[in-house]
C-alpha cells in the first residue's frame, strides 16, 4: 500500500505545483483501504499545514 501512497502524493504534489494552488488533499477508497495524499497549506494568508 505505501507504493499506492507515494504514486498519489507524488499526484497531489504535482498537480497543486501545476494548478498554482498552496496545497491539495485527495483521498481514494480501494479494496477496502484508504489512500491518501496531502500537500502544501490551506491558504497563502493563512498557512495551516493541508492534513
Amino acid at each position: 500500500m505505501s507504493d499506492e501512497r507515494d504514486t498519489l502524493s507524488e499526484f497531489v504534489v504535482a498537480t497543486a505545483a501545476k494548478s498554482g494552488v498552496p496545497g491539495a488533499a485527495v483521498g481514494v477508497w480501494v479494496d477496502g483501504q484508504e489512500i491518501y495524499g496531502c500537500h502544501g497549506v490551506t491558504s497563502v494568508e493563512n498557512p495551516l499545514p493541508v492534513d
